[in-house]
């Protein structure tokens, strides 16, 4: 029960980390039109940041969560009761999610 739970909640947050703003800045590299974006009047990272950032909100509320929900309704998910377990917790989950994610991409 407790790795259905912890693979669960991995692929979870995997919903709300996981950007192809690595694969844009790539492609606008190749294209060669990041040249173009350097001399506009802001900050092309920063930019990108908050592009990353829009796209990780989004995904948490429209497919973290109902993931989350869905899931729970069909396996029994137990969360840690103690918040210092959260912290711990959270660097092995993203480890796990980041494995996944190679595996099934």
């Amino acid at each position: 029960m407790q790795m259905t739970t912890y693979v669960a909640v991995a692929w979870m947050a995997r919903a709300f980390y996981f950007n192809n703003i690595d694969r844009e800045i790539a492609t606008e590299i190749k294209d060669g039109k990041v040249a173009i974006e350097m001399i506009r009047p802001y900050n092309y990272l920063g930019m990108k940041t908050m592009q990353g950032l829009g796209e990780g909100i989004f995904r948490f509320f429209f497919f973290s969560i109902p993931g989350m929900l869905l899931v729970a309704f069909i396996f029994p998910i137990e969360l840690p009761h103690e918040p210092a377990t959260w912290g711990y917790s959270a660097f092995p989950c993203c480890s796990v999610s980041s494995s996944i994610h190679k595996l099934t991409y």
